[in-house]
């Protein structure tokens, strides 16, 4: 059996599937399936050791349900697909910057659910360079990727990202606007002046009003809680729309003053 094998068997295979050999790629995946009946990962570990950028690009397009360099391998099952996302992820006493690089080319995928798995790797990885990409794509058209752009972004809050995240509340799309709204809460109060500023324009759709809700309490941590509810409930209401663009901006006066009051103590301090 392959999952029997040395590490150097377990390569050779692995570089007859890079080869397009189907026979080879069907070996390997039956492999991994036995690693993971057996509670074993040594043929994940030997993947991880192979320094070849094309065996992490063809695994992520594998996961990703885009079978084997074109061979229609079945996707595996959620365990075995969580056993080898490993290769990504742990390091297995090899450097991870080739495969985080492989990450970050798949964020650039023209495939959609590459797209969306590589946002999720990123997060995992601590990828810090996955970044702009993680923001560009909170524009994708796929909603499905915008919302794992956005769960990578609330795992790893980057400011770049607050103006987007916050177009992204308008959208059709529930799951987009919620992940979005998670996404500004793990920002915090730094998302709060452009949250605020879509208010005081009267950009009220139902939508954004949904999930300004979800994130004000977050955003607004340090102001007057009596201001912050006054305005919650007025977005709540369906005739208070007037008074939302007021209240807003009576917050956003407290952000100005309170980031005032902030650089002269630093002043002070320095």
């Amino acid at each position: 059996m392959l999952n029997d094998f040395s590490n150097h068997e377990i390569e050779g295979v692995v570089r007859r599937a890079l080869a397009g050999d189907r026979r080879a790629a069907r070996a390997l995946f039956v492999a991994i399936e036995r690693d993971h009946g057996a509670h074993r990962i040594s043929t994940i570990a030997t993947l991880a050791r192979i320094d070849e950028p094309a065996l992490w690009t063809s695994l992520l397009a594998f996961l990703a349900g885009g079978g084997w360099q074109g061979i229609p391998i079945p996707p595996p099952s959620y365990a075995v697909a969580r056993d080898l996302q490993r290769v990504f992820v742990e390091p297995f006493g090899q450097p991870l910057l080739g495969r985080h690089r492989v990450v970050c080319e798949g964020l650039n995928s023209p495939s959609a659910r590459i797209r969306a798995l590589a946002a999720t790797l990123a997060v995992k990885q601590h990828n810090e360079g996955a970044a702009p990409y993680l923001v560009a794509l909170l524009s994708d058209i796929h909603p499905d990727v915008r919302i794992a752009a956005s769960h990578a972004l609330q795992a790893m809050p980057d400011p770049e990202s607050i103006e987007p995240l916050t177009n992204n509340m308008f959208a059709p799309d529930l799951g987009v606007r919620a992940a979005a709204a998670d996404a500004l809460r793990a920002i915090g109060p730094a998302a709060l002046p452009a949250v605020l500023r879509h208010l005081i324009q009267d950009r009220l759709t139902p939508a954004f009003r949904q999930a300004a809700v979800r994130a004000l309490p977050y955003l607004a941590a340090g102001a007057d809680p009596a201001d912050v509810n006054d305005l919650i409930e007025s977005l709540r209401g369906t005739a208070a729309g007037a008074a939302v663009p007021v209240k807003a901006d009576h917050l956003l006066q407290w952000c100005r003053s309170s980031s005032a009051n902030a650089r002269s103590l630093d002043a002070i301090a320095g």
